[in-house]
């Protein structure tokens, strides 16, 4: 993305507008696809970390379960 942005300028900087023209729309649409990528990562973490149940959810779950004497017998 970042170099269809820097190629763009140099292309406009020699005269060269069509081509500075396309390497723009072409950085535009890497930085549109990383975008698009970058959410559908942050939702599948997300996502991911929901199912796990988190430390004070264990610690709930344990003062559910009997005493270890008692487990014993």
């Amino acid at each position: 993305m970042a170099s269809c942005f820097e190629e763009s300028r140099l292309a406009y900087v020699t005269g060269d507008g069509a081509l500075a023209k396309a390497l723009s729309i072409e950085g535009k649409e890497h930085k549109e696809r990383m975008e698009q990528l970058n959410a559908e990562a942050s939702a599948w973490i997300f996502a991911s970390r929901s199912r796990w149940p988190s430390n004070n959810d264990l610690r709930r779950s344990d003062e559910s379960l009997p005493s270890p004497a008692f487990r014993e017998q």
